[in-house]
């Protein structure tokens, strides 16, 4: 073999591994190449998944329910509550059916039956539902970008 020949062989095979390492170590590498979110994955999702939520920015943050915080309405459970300013990565991921903005506003990222989309919230006091013909939405990230007022979720 000719010398250019064998070190293009070696730069093609140490990327390759490089890939193979980078996916093995990390699953969230291949989320980019991954099929949408179906209804009956959602446990395969927290098999894989961080086990809990990540703040990306900001001071934002989940727990316990505080009357003025965006409360997420999940699935089989009660709220999520969620304060603060930033952006969360949400894991695992919450099947999310209703939101109150509280005294926040922000968006709620996610995939659900239309594919990847998003729900801007604003203050209130009242529970926003999803319409019936989005039966399932999994929130993957919740960013806060302010808020104002006294308004408190029920």
């Amino acid at each position: 073999m000719k010398p250019g020949i064998k070190r293009t062989m070696r730069v093609a095979t140490t990327f390759t591994g490089a890939a193979a390492c980078a996916v093995a170590f990390n699953p969230a590498a291949m989320a980019g190449t991954a099929r949408p979110v179906q209804p009956g994955h959602q446990q395969d999702l927290r098999r894989v998944a961080i086990p809990d939520n990540r703040r990306l920015s900001g001071s934002i943050r989940s727990g316990a329910c505080a009357a003025e915080w965006l409360h997420i309405g999940v699935n089989g459970t009660g709220p999520v509550c969620i304060g603060y300013k930033g952006l969360l990565d949400m894991s695992p991921y919450p099947n999310m059916h209703s939101f109150c903005g509280g005294t926040n506003s922000g968006y709620i990222w996610g995939n659900g039956t239309l594919g990847w989309s998003y729900y801007h919230f604003e203050p209130g006091t009242y529970f926003w539902h999803l319409p019936k013909s989005i039966p399932w939405f999994y929130v993957s990230e919740v960013g806060i970008a302010g808020w104002r007022g006294s308004d408190k979720c029920p």
